[in-house]
């Protein structure tokens, strides 16, 4: 009886040792660093797990705005915040997947502050929440067996378009959607030497020089022949082009405005467009112009476009005759949307592109947020446009800028 009971007694010790060893292998496959993010610097999830399936990241999301907080003055704002949680132990779906669940997520909730002239404000995480279930899609998987929406989130962080297997372990929220590529992404062997910051917009200082690892502005293209209207009273003659920026290495040209519609083929960075007019489709919480690129007509997010209009535009003004001031961009690259009324939740008529000129016709309302809409006059048509990242000024010279425009 007593050697029985040695014997129990050793066998549980060796099973409580075996337990942490255990619990830390469970997650050694999933173990790492991924990232959530726009693919143009604009808003990022970063997320580590360690091998126990504790986690930590961020989320960051910026915007070109000016005001005062508490009485300092900030010229950008910065959505942010820091979380923890931890995750079930993986469990294999399939030969190249495991499943697991979001056990725990906490976040701090800080204050709002001014720090180096930028407003930092808190958010919750994105792309992330307790209970979601996550997938994680090991090195070596067929690209073509993956969810749809993983590979259109994954699709700028695959250097070449015609690879069959995930070079890299792949992160995907099948309750949110997100797709979040692992550490380690392979590149081809020219982009290799590229620099590893993350792409500034350039409407934040368009004087700079381009980063390092943007390719230099492109030759303008000859003028189309055909396709192009008479522009007359009605505004631009379209096609105009437009210089792909904003991204690591290339955006998609889609058959339909919405990253899920199918992709007609990867256009690289630097590269020059035809933009067929100025028409905003909305797709997947994205803006979409029409645009043809080595013969193929489709759609392209604007936020990886900066549309180059002739820098002389010889447009009839006469819409501006009568107007109480002007309203321009003051950024470009970014998507400025005319509506039919004063908020977001109005149509979408347009866009305004950088080099256009609104004419003011003396009407600002604020919408619920306290952001300032101006009502403008678009080549006679009547529309509504944000005060953000647009500058108003008046006849008289004075000029307003800042979501809070005239008030």
């Amino acid at each position: 009886m007593d050697v029985k009971r040695i014997l129990c007694a050793a066998l549980a010790l060796m099973l409580c040792a075996a337990l942490p060893a255990r619990a830390e292998n469970a997650f050694a496959d999933v173990a790492g660093s991924y990232d959530f993010s726009s693919g143009a610097g604009g808003w990022c999830t970063e997320l580590f797990i360690d091998a126990n399936g504790g986690f930590t990241g961020s989320y960051h999301d910026n915007e070109f705005e000016t005001g005062e907080y508490n009485g300092v003055h900030y010229d950008g704002v910065t959505y942010c915040v820091s979380f923890s949680g931890r995750i079930s132990p993986p469990e294999h779906s399939s030969a190249q997947e495991l499943e697991c669940r979001v056990l725990e997520l906490t976040y701090e909730d800080l204050e709002p502050c001014v720090d180096d002239i930028v407003l930092y404000l808190p958010i919750e995480p994105y792309g992330i929440a307790q209970g979601d279930t996550l997938s994680f899609f090991m090195a070596g998987a067929y690209i073509d067996a993956l969810p749809e929406e993983l590979v259109d989130w994954l699709r700028m962080k695959l250097a070449v378009t015609d690879q069959q297997t995930l070079p890299f372990t792949a992160l995907y929220n099948r309750t949110s959607g997100a797709g979040f590529s692992g550490e380690g992404m392979a590149e081809p062997a020219e982009a290799a030497e590229a620099e590893e910051e993350e792409t500034v917009w350039r409407f934040i200082d368009d004087d700079e020089p381009a980063p390092a690892a943007q390719s230099p502005r492109a030759e303008l293209l000859p003028e189309p022949e055909g396709d192009a209207p008479d522009a007359g009273e009605a505004g631009i003659a379209y096609p105009v082009q437009a210089e792909v920026v904003n991204c690591k290495s290339g955006v998609s040209l889609r058959s339909a405005p919405s990253t899920k519609a199918s992709l007609l083929c990867e256009v690289p960075l630097g590269a020059l467009v035809q933009v067929h007019g100025n028409a905003a489709y909305s797709g997947n919480d994205r803006w979409f112009v029409e645009a043809s690129y080595n013969g193929q007509r489709g759609y392209i997010c604007i936020e990886y476009l900066d549309v180059l209009l002739p820098e002389s535009l010889n447009y009839n003004r006469e819409y501006l005759k009568g107007a109480e001031g002007t309203v321009s961009a003051v950024n470009r690259g970014a998507d400025l949307i005319l509506r039919s009324g004063p908020g977001t939740g109005y149509d979408a008529l347009g866009l305004l592109f950088g080099g256009e000129v609104l004419g003011y016709l003396g009407d600002a309302k604020r919408d619920g947020s306290g952001t300032c809409w101006y009502h403008c006059s678009h080549y006679g048509e009547e529309c509504w446009i944000s005060a953000k990242f647009t500058a108003l000024t008046l006849n008289d010279g004075t000029t307003y800028t800042g979501s809070r425009g005239v008030f």
